[in-house]
């Protein structure tokens, strides 16, 4: 999907949104625009208020101000005191639990939306069998949810809210009950079955691996506010605070000083010239917020930036994690498995796809 694409059409939109509970304030004047064909992937610890501004979304929750947009259509306003319930957005959504009637059959969870709306029965079971195809479970129809393994029952939860042929789909974390293997199978899945029907995806999940694996975007939370959106590349490489870059991924956060450098500046840390730039921020003799990936720092015997000694040593299979100490921070650096250092080792370290954090 270019961004050209993305672009054409806004699916959702949500403005100044504002959501409290008492004396707290939930979601803080977010705004944000989701767009057709994406899976927009809302990330951030627990109590950021990802989950309350997804039930906003879907009409679970009545916002305190603000818009919501849905394919055009407004569904929530505070100054028009519009509010639609969820039956009247065209969103689908799945939860954590899967919230499947356990004495029903895979057929009649599916069916489900449909029979409660009156649709013609022929109609029904045309509509279930497309989507009973669609998730690779035609012929388990006549199970319950209790015959089912747990990405079985997934696949039923996610025809259930697909079966409306909704413009949005909702997703509240529904993968962190399944096994590590069964997870990341199904991320897979979601994402192709998302990209064959071409809606759009809000999922949200405080699993990073899980944003960066399924996501177009990912839009980082904290304390009510969305603090950074964008690609998986551009959140990663490119994080804009210090909290984005330890909540997604791993990172060091290295205080450094600012230098003159000729008539420019650099950045040092621990005796060593860590970043040489024309317009570094800060005056000299300002101290500066560095964010450095583990992958970013390389290691050698005989050079390097800063010099520091090995503390520990993990293996990780195709990569190997050390833990470097200079002077009294303890860095965390990443290499190939075929670069070997042993603890108490003095070694050189060089930094790369360096970036300065708030």
């Amino acid at each position: 999907m270019s961004r050209g694409e993305a672009e054409a059409i806004i699916q959702v939109q949500v403005e100044k949104l504002i959501k409290k509970y008492e004396n707290i304030v939930a979601v803080r004047d977010l705004s944000l625009d989701i767009y057709t064909g994406e899976i927009l992937v809302i990330v951030g610890p627990s109590g950021c208020g990802k989950s309350t501004l997804l039930s906003c979304i879907a009409g679970l929750e009545k916002p305190d101000n603000g818009n919501i947009i849905i394919d055009g259509e407004p569904v929530f306003s505070k100054e028009r005191n519009l509010f639609k319930l969820p039956e009247e957005r065209n969103i689908g959504m799945v939860f954590q639990n899967y919230a499947l009637w356990p004495h029903k059959t895979v057929y009649d969870n599916i069916a489900y939306p449909l029979k409660i709306r009156n649709i013609k029965k022929d109609k029904v079971k045309s509509e279930v069998r497309r989507l009973l195809d669609i998730v690779r479970l035609y012929g388990k129809e006549n199970r319950y949810p209790h015959e089912l393994s747990g990405g079985e029952q997934q696949r039923v939860a996610l025809a259930r809210a697909l079966v409306m042929n909704p413009k949005v789909l909702l997703l509240d974390e529904p993968l962190s009950s399944l096994d590590a293997k069964l997870r990341e199978k199904m991320q897979y899945e979601i994402k192709g079955l998302q990209k064959d029907m071409g809606i759009a995806i809000i999922h949200v999940t405080h699993d990073q691996n899980e944003a960066m694996a399924m996501a177009d975007r990912i839009a980082v939370m904290k304390d009510g506010e969305l603090v950074q959106w964008g690609t998986p590349k551009e959140i990663y490489e490119c994080p804009q605070t210090q909290f984005v870059a330890n909540f997604v991924g791993k990172a060091n956060i290295i205080d450094g000083v600012v230098e003159r450098y000729g008539d420019k500046k650099k950045i040092v840390f621990a005796g060593g010239y860590i970043m040489r730039e024309a317009d570094i921020d800060g005056d000299i003799g300002s101290h500066v917020l560095l964010s450095v990936r583990p992958e970013n720092i390389s290691l050698s015997k005989d050079k390097g930036a800063v010099k520091g000694r090995v503390a520990g040593v993990n293996y990780r299979g195709n990569t190997m994690e050390y833990r470097i100490l200079v002077d009294d921070i303890h860095l965390m650096v990443e290499t190939s498995s075929n670069e070997l250092y042993a603890k108490g080792d003095i070694v050189g370290c060089e930094f790369h796809k360096i970036n300065i954090v708030k």
